[in-house]
């Protein structure tokens, strides 16, 4: 339900041209494969949700602790309409930095009622309060780069809500639209840094986002440049 209405935001905008505490998250080297082919008593026992991302995934990753209230809601089976997932909304909305974000216009919501757009809210905000936990190569957070150095929250498409395609196995999925200026010619000045978020390991799902997490100097590889730089 929630990860749908976020690909139809997605679309939409295409068409139209809590507290997180800093943890000390750090980049995760992924093992090497082993090339032992897995026993019959190995494939089938059931894995956890870390070792089913590891096994999923290789792409970069950093490690950021889950709060009482994330862990409560990211579980099996999630009920978007129980007191976890209220406890959780009521975390993230709570939080100082998140408040001082305010939520672009919703293309196609514009005349919406309040509850019509309350999920769409929920995502977004959910969104800026993850970006605060996601700690970039360079010492900074996805949240302070996009406050400070792109253009600012400025696309509602902006969210992290959790998936439960799988029931047993739900995750939080996070994407990030910015725009930057351009340092050099040729680069794309619109990245989307999108992540997944298993437990306590956030995986990067797209070039830009591995970026961040393992290069330091990504804007300079990208070929883009801060707000009020020169």
């Amino acid at each position: 339900m929630k990860r749908a209405a976020l690909l139809v935001l997605g679309a939409l905008l295409a068409g139209c041209g809590a507290k997180q505490p800093d943890t000390g998250s750090q980049a995760v080297e992924q093992p090497a494969a082993s090339s032992d082919a897995p026993t019959d008593q190995q494939a089938s026992k059931p894995l956890s949700d870390a070792d089913r991302a590891a096994q999923a995934d290789s792409r970069p990753s950093i490690e950021v602790e889950m709060t009482t209230q994330e862990r409560a809601f990211v579980r099996p089976l999630v009920d978007f309409n129980g007191d976890a997932a209220a406890a959780f909304y009521r975390m993230v909305k709570s939080d100082p930095d998140v408040k001082r974000v305010r939520m672009p216009q919703i293309p196609g919501l514009e005349d919406a009622s309040e509850e019509e757009r309350k999920s769409f809210v929920e995502d977004f905000k959910a969104g800026v309060y993850f970006a605060k936990g996601i700690r970039l190569a360079d010492g900074s957070t996805l949240y302070d780069l996009i406050g400070r150095c792109s253009t600012g929250w400025h696309d509602s498409a902006t969210a992290a809500q959790v998936d439960v395609a799988d029931p047993q196995h739900p995750y939080i999925y996070m994407q990030y639209f910015m725009k930057f200026k351009p340092a050099e010619e040729g680069f794309d000045t619109e990245p989307q840094a999108l992540f997944e978020r298993h437990g306590s390991r956030i995986v990067a799902k797209s070039g830009f986002a591995g970026s961040l997490l393992t290069d330091s100097g990504f804007m300079q590889h990208h070929g883009l440049r801060c707000r009020g730089q020169g």
